[in-house]
C-alpha cells in the first residue's frame, strides 16, 4: 500500500500540467444538444440570486479543488458565518463545459437527499457562473481508501448503504448518474466511517431517463465503467455494476478488472470475470461476495437494482440500524405549519436549506428512519408504520394525520420530501432566530433595497419551477404582502418580516381587528405584552416548556387523545432532544471532487480524444442523449492509484 500512496502522489503534479497542456489544444467547433434533467413539480427552493456573490459571501482566493469544468473554492456566508464550498465557471470557457455546467446546475435544483450533496444557490455575473453548495469537511472517499488500505467489512455496509440510499433515490426520480466513480463520494465530517455521513457529487454528466430507452453516450473511468456503456446501449443500470465495482474495491483495495493499461482494463470489463482471492477475501462473509456477484452481472436485466441492493441481506445483516424516535411536538409544529400562508411556508424551506448540520442532523435522521421504503419520500402509512414501530399505540397516533400529509404534500402525489418534512417539524426558536431571519430576507430582497416586494416574493415562490408554472400568482403575492405589511406601505421590512417570523401581531394590527370586536385598547396591550414575552422567551430558551396559551390551544383545537398525552409529553421533556443514529452522522458541507474528465470508451479497447457529438436514444426519435465532453485525460487519481495496486 506505501508503494500505491508513493507512486499516486508523485505522479499528480506532473500528469495535471500534462492534463492542461493537452486541453489547450481542443477545439470547441461541434454544435451542442443539450437535454437538461426534467424538473418535478414538487418545490425545492434553490434560488438564483441576482445579486453579486460578493454582497452575500466572502469566498477566499486559494482554491481547494478543480473539477473537470471548474474550480471550487471556500467561501463563508457573510450573514451566519456557514462555510461552504463555491464551484465557478469562466464563461469565455468552451461551450460544452457550460452546457456540463448548466446541467449539474438543473439536476441539482430538483434533488434533495441527505447523501445528495446540496446545492444552496447560483449566481451568475459577467464573468463567471457560480454554484454555492455544501462543504465536505471530510474529504473523498479516496482519501481514506489510501489511509487505510482497504475497510472492514461492517465499515463497508456503512458506506454502500448510503451509497444504495442515494442511488435508489436518483432512480425513483428518473436520473441516472453515469459517473460513479470513488472520487465522486464526499464524507460530510471529518469524524470517522461509522460517524459520518456520505454524499455523491459531481453530477456533470447526469441526465434523466425513461423506462425501456436506452442511452449510448461512453462516459466513465474505466475501472468502474459497464460492459453496457462500452457497447454504446445502456440503461441506468450501469449505476449498479459502478456500485459493484466500489464495493468490492472498498473490501479489498484493488478493483475487480484491472490491468497494464486501459485496453487491457476494459478487455476484462467486456469479458466480465472476476474473483475472489482467497489471500484477501477469507474474512469477508458469502452474503457481502453475493451481493457483488449481483451487482456485477453482465445482463442489466439479471443485475441487482437500487432497491434490491438497499434491503439486501448483507446490508440488513452488516449495517447499524437507523434509531431515530419521534416527538409529540413534531406533529404540533405540523399543525402549525400547515396553518402558515405559502410565503411562511417557502421561507421556512429555505431557511431549512441553510441550516447547519448540528440542528438538521437529528430532523434528517427522523426522516430517514420513517422512510423505510427507501425511495426519498414518505406518506401518511410510513409515518404510522414509524409511529407504530416507535411504540406508540392506536390512541396515541394523530386522528389527523392523514390531513397533515395533505397539507404537507405540495404537489398532491400523497408524499413528503425531505425539505417540506423538515421544515414542517422545525422549532420556532430555530427559524425566528434574528440571524437566520436576516439571511433569508436578503435572499428575498434581490434589489438589495431594505425592502420585500410583490415581484420579490413572486420571483423567489416561482423560482425554478418546471413548465414556468406558477406556485403563486401575482394577485396572491399581493395579499402575501398584506398579512406582513404593518404600515401599509405594500412592502415587507425586515421587522415586520422578523414579526412574521416569530408570529408576533403588531399593534396597529391588533387595533384593526379589536375595531371590529369591541376590544378595549387596555385589553390589546396586555395581550400584546404577554404575546410578545412568551414568544421571547421560547426563542431565547430552546429547552422551554410549551406556555400555557400553548396548553389551551391544544385543548380547543386538538382532539381528546392528543391532549391526554401527558405521559408521552412529559417523557419527552424529560429525555435529551438529540435523536441518535447508530452510527451517528455528522452532517456538513461539501467541497466538489478534483479533475473528473471522463474518458471516452470506444470499441477499440481504448480511450480515444474525442468532440462532444449530438445523440439521441436508440430507436426513440425525440430523446437525444446528452452530450458529453469526452477526451484523452491523463488517469485520474483514482485509476493511477488502483492500477499501482
Amino acid at each position: 500500500m506505501g508503494n500505491c500512496v508513493a507512486t499516486l502522489r508523485n505522479g499528480i503534479k506532473k500528469r495535471q500540467q500534462e492534463s492542461q497542456r493537452l486541453k489547450s489544444k481542443r477545439e470547441d467547433n461541434v454544435n451542442l444538444l443539450e437535454e437538461p434533467v426534467v424538473a418535478h413539480s414538487f418545490a425545492i427552493y434553490i434560488i438564483d440570486n441576482k445579486g453579486e456573490i460578493e454582497e452575500f459571501y466572502d469566498v477566499e482566493d486559494t482554491k481547494i479543488g478543480e473539477g473537470s469544468f471548474g474550480r471550487v473554492c471556500k467561501c463563508t456566508n457573510k450573514s451566519t458565518g456557514a462555510e461552504r464550498a463555491v464551484k465557478m465557471l469562466r464563461k469565455v470557457r468552451r461551450k460544452s463545459q457550460l452546457i456540463m455546467f448548466k446541467n449539474e446546475l438543473s439536476t441539482l435544483k430538483m434533488l434533495d437527499h441527505p447523501h445528495i450533496v446540496k446545492l444552496y444557490e447560483h449566481f451568475e455575473d459577467r464573468r463567471y457562473m457560480y454554484m454555492v453548495m455544501e462543504f465536505c469537511q471530510g474529504g473523498e472517499l479516496f482519501d481514506r481508501l489510501l489511509e487505510v488500505g482497504n475497510f472492514s467489512e461492517n465499515q463497508a455496509a456503512i458506506i454502500m448503504q448510503q451509497i444504495f440510499r442515494g442511488v435508489y433515490y436518483l432512480h425513483t426520480m428518473k436520473v441516472v448518474h453515469r459517473d460513479l466513480k470513488i472520487e465522486n463520494f464526499m464524507f460530510a465530517g471529518e469524524g470517522p466511517v461509522e460517524a459520518n455521513m456520505i454524499k455523491i457529487i459531481d453530477f456533470g454528466f447526469a441526465r434523466s431517463f425513461e423506462e425501456g430507452q436506452y442511452m449510448k453516450t461512453k462516459v466513465g473511468a474505466p475501472y468502474f465503467v459497464s460492459p453496457q456503456i462500452l457497447a454504446g446501449k445502456y440503461t441506468e443500470a450501469t449505476d449498479m455494476w459502478t456500485c459493484g465495482t466500489i464495493m468490492y474495491i472498498l473490501l479489498c483495495g484493488y478493483p475487480p478488472f484491472f490491468g497494464d493499461s486501459d485496453a487491457e482494463i476494459l478487455s476484462r470489463v467486456r469479458a466480465g470475470n472476476f474473483s475472489f482471492n482467497d489471500a484477501d477475501w477469507r474474512h469477508v462473509s458469502e452474503l457481502a461476495k453475493d451481493l457483488i456477484r449481483g451487482l456485477l452481472r453482465m445482463s442489466e436485466i439479471e443485475r441487482v437494482n437500487a432497491k434490491q441492493a438497499l434491503f439486501d441481506q448483507w446490508i440488513i445483516q452488516t449495517a447499524p440500524v437507523l434509531r431515530a424516535p419521534l416527538k409529540l411536538k413534531y406533529f404540533e409544529n405540523m399543525r402549525k405549519y400547515v396553518g402558515f400562508n405559502k410565503f411562511k411556508q417557502a421561507t421556512l424551506q429555505i431557511i431549512v436549506s441553510q441550516l447547519e448540520a448540528e440542528i438538521a442532523k437529528p430532523l434528517i435522521d427522523t426522516f430517514m428512519w420513517l422512510d423505510s421504503s427507501g425511495e426519498g419520500h414518505i406518506d401518511a402509512e410510513e409515518i404510522e408504520a414509524g409511529m407504530k414501530r416507535a411504540g406508540w399505540t392506536e390512541v396515541e397516533i394523530p386522528e389527523d394525520l392523514n390531513e397533515l400529509v395533505d397539507g404537507l404534500d405540495a404537489d398532491g402525489s400523497g408524499e413528503i420530501g425531505l425539505g417540506e418534512f423538515v421544515a414542517s417539524i422545525l422549532d420556532l426558536q430555530v427559524y425566528a432566530r434574528e440571524e437566520t431571519c436576516w439571511a433569508v430576507f436578503r435572499i428575498y430582497d434581490q434589489d438589495g433595497d431594505g425592502m420585500i416586494g410583490n415581484t420579490d416574493i413572486y420571483n423567489i415562490l416561482n423560482n425554478g419551477q418546471p413548465g414556468g408554472q406558477e406556485v403563486v400568482s401575482a394577485h396572491e403575492c399581493r395579499e402575501l404582502i398584506k398579512e406582513a405589511d404593518e404600515d401599509g406601505d405594500k412592502r415587507i421590512s425586515f421587522s415586520e418580516f422578523l414579526d412574521m417570523m416569530k408570529g408576533v401581531q403588531s399593534k396597529k394590527k391588533k387595533d384593526q381587528g379589536a375595531e371590529k370586536q369591541g376590544i378595549t385598547q387596555t385589553d390589546i396591550q396586555d395581550e400584546i405584552e404577554v404575546e410578545m414575552v412568551e414568544n421571547a422567551n421560547l426563542i431565547e430558551d430552546p429547552n422551554a416548556l410549551d406556555t400555557a396559551q400553548d396548553l389551551v390551544d391544544d385543548l380547543a383545537n386538538h382532539s381528546p387523545n392528543e391532549v391526554g398525552l401527558n405521559s408521552r409529553q412529559d417523557q419527552e421533556d424529560a429525555e435529551e432532544t438529540e435523536i441518535k443514529l447508530e452510527p451517528v452522522d455528522e452532517e456538513a458541507e461539501a467541497v466538489l471532487d478534483p479533475e473528473n474528465v471522463a474518458p471516452e470508451l470506444d470499441a477499440e479497447e481504448n480511450v480515444q480524444e474525442a468532440d462532444l457529438q449530438e445523440e439521441g436514444h436508440e430507436g426513440h426519435e425525440g430523446h437525444p442523449d446528452h452530450p458529453e465532453e469526452l477526451g484523452a485525460e491523463e488517469a485520474s487519481e483514482t485509476d493511477r492509484f488502483l492500477r499501482s495496486a
